[in-house]
């Protein structure tokens, strides 16, 4: 049995309190980007969420059954997490976790919500009676600009909290993982490894070994 090694301190605890604070403000600033902007401007994006989007519009105008977006995006990442766990493994962090289920959860608050807000306030006169969004008339290409900002914003909230220093094995030994290393301009050592120099300022270098696991190397040697 493995014992921890580190002592759990107030400031350990507050320290995870906060990533995942900053993590829920993120999700909330993404799908506030989706439903506040994208959507009243009949636009649309990429990943989990855009699918959603496209799939939800196409059963409403098919079968005229109206399924949320949230709802539909779960299910995608939900069929996206079973095609990743069978391809490359099951070792998926909590906080991947976390984003599938509160992500989803707030795409359908704001869907719920926001219309009962708009309608308050073209009720006040803030914004015209006829508004498509709660910005009023803005211009449907400035609203998808004002989504696509927000919503970046919110992922790089996100993704400064998952962030690390190292890259990570990707735990897919075998020939699929191979032909991943081929792909993405491995090339073949002496060794009999291919490797592939680490992207951005991570000073690092993957190692994909052919029928093995791939190995992960920093600058010091170190392989966790």
């Amino acid at each position: 049995m493995t014992l921890l090694k580190e002592k759990i301190t107030f400031g350990t605890i507050m320290g995870v309190v906060r990533e995942y604070f900053v993590m829920t403000i993120g999700i909330l600033l993404y799908t506030f980007a989706w439903i506040a902007c994208i959507l009243p401007a009949h636009g649309t994006g990429g990943g989990a969420t855009g699918a959603a989007l496209v799939l939800c519009g196409a059963i409403e105008n098919l079968f005229n059954f109206q399924i949320n977006i949230g709802t539909m995006a779960f299910i995608v990442n939900g069929i996206l997490l079973l095609f990743a766990g069978f391809i490359i493994g099951w070792n998926f962090g909590i906080k991947t976790i976390f984003c599938i289920i509160v992500l989803p959860a707030s795409l359908n608050f704001f869907q719920e919500t926001l219309p009962g807000v708009q309608a308050w306030l073209a009720e006040l006169g803030v914004i015209p009676p006829d508004a498509i969004s709660l910005f009023g008339n803005l211009e449907p290409l400035l609203l998808v600009i004002m989504g696509g900002m927000l919503s970046g914003v919110g992922i790089y909230m996100c993704f400064r909290q998952g962030g690390s220093d190292q890259l990570r094995p990707c735990r897919a030994g075998d020939r699929f993982a191979y032909h991943l290393c081929i792909a993405a301009g491995g090339q073949r050592h002496r060794d009999g490894d291919l490797r592939l120099p680490a992207d951005g300022g991570i000073r690092s270098e993957h190692r994909c070994v052919a029928g093995g696991q791939p190995a992960v190397e920093s600058d010091s040697g170190h392989q966790p």
